[in-house]
């Protein structure tokens, strides 16, 4: 049986409310990670969920060249972004008016001309534009995705519980 993915939530997320999941799956040499978002059925699901994430195009796409070479890239979903299990989530509940906003950037961002660098706009980077376009801190975007959806996720829990964690710690506000 495969392993489940590990959460991290922002709160409890009622019926009906909108979500934006950051995700982090295995996948070529670092992994990937992408946005899915949507609205929630009464078991916390999302309902016709919308993926989309920064994927690198063109011949050198599939190829070990792809760490050294800027290359055309493409906003758009993949089948194994709703085939496989991710490894990390950060769900975070937002409002209709964020949602909305959340929705004209991936838009945006799927009409608009993109370049892939492993280094310099990798999947992470789009990740962090949909995260700074909905009001969220965002780490740097040269980190696997397992740890930018993780640091996204402590960069952004609300005050009180960065304040307990810190108290746990013995570090001072």
């Amino acid at each position: 049986m495969p392993a489940r993915a590990e959460r991290v939530r922002a709160g409890v997320q009622p019926f009906g409310a909108y979500i934006v999941d950051f995700r982090a799956r295995p996948g070529g040499v670092f992994g990937h990670t992408y946005v899915a978002y949507g609205r929630l059925d009464a078991h916390g699901r999302l309902v016709r969920p919308r993926y989309a994430g920064l994927y690198p195009g063109g011949p050198f796409s599939q190829t070990a060249l792809l760490a050294l070479l800027a290359v055309p890239g493409k906003v758009t979903v993949h089948a194994t972004d709703r085939a496989r299990m991710p490894k990390m989530i950060y769900r975070r509940r937002i409002s209709p008016a964020t949602y909305a906003r959340l929705t004209r950037v991936v838009r945006t961002q799927q009409r608009t001309q993109q370049a892939w660098d492993l280094l310099l706009n990798n999947c992470n980077s789009f990740a962090a534009d949909v995260a700074a376009a909905i009001g969220l801190r965002t780490p740097p975007t040269i980190e696997f995705p397992d740890d930018f959806v993780r640091d996204l996720y402590v960069m952004n829990r609300s005050p009180a519980r960065r304040a307990a964690t810190r108290a746990q710690v013995g570090q001072d506000g």
